[in-house]
C-alpha cells in the first residue's frame, strides 16, 4: 500500500486547528489530564510563541489560578465569554462552530 503526502492546504489547516485547540486547552480548567492534553498538542505546534505560551502554562497553571481568573469572583466571567462566543456565532452566520 502506498501512502502519498497529504495536500499542503490540508496540512496548513490541520496545523491551524491544532493551534486553536491548544489555545482552548490553555484556557480550560487544568484538571488531572490537562497537562497530557497540552503536551500532545504541543507536538503539533510550529509557532514558537504559542509553543512558549503552552510551556509556560504547563509550568504555571493550577486549579487555584484558573478559579481566581475564571471562577465566580474572577475578572473573566462566564457570561462575558459566552457573550463573545454568541456574538461571533451570530455575526458569522450558521457555519461558525460546525465541522
Amino acid at each position: 500500500m502506498s501512502h502519498s503526502a497529504p495536500p499542503p492546504d490540508l496540512v496548513r489547516h490541520l496545523h491551524r486547528a491544532a493551534e486553536w485547540r491548544l489555545l482552548s486547552q490553555i484556557l480550560s480548567y487544568p484538571g488531572d489530564d490537562w497537562p497530557h492534553r497540552i503536551k500532545l498538542l504541543l507536538g503539533c505546534i510550529r509557532d514558537p510563541g504559542l509553543a512558549e505560551l503552552a510551556r509556560t502554562a504547563l509550568k504555571e497553571s493550577s486549579p487555584g489560578l484558573w478559579l481566581s481568573l475564571f471562577g465566580p469572583a474572577g475578572p473573566v466571567r462566564a457570561r462575558r465569554r459566552l457573550g463573545w462566543w454568541a456574538a461571533a456565532r451570530l455575526s458569522a452566520g450558521p457555519a461558525v462552530g460546525v465541522l
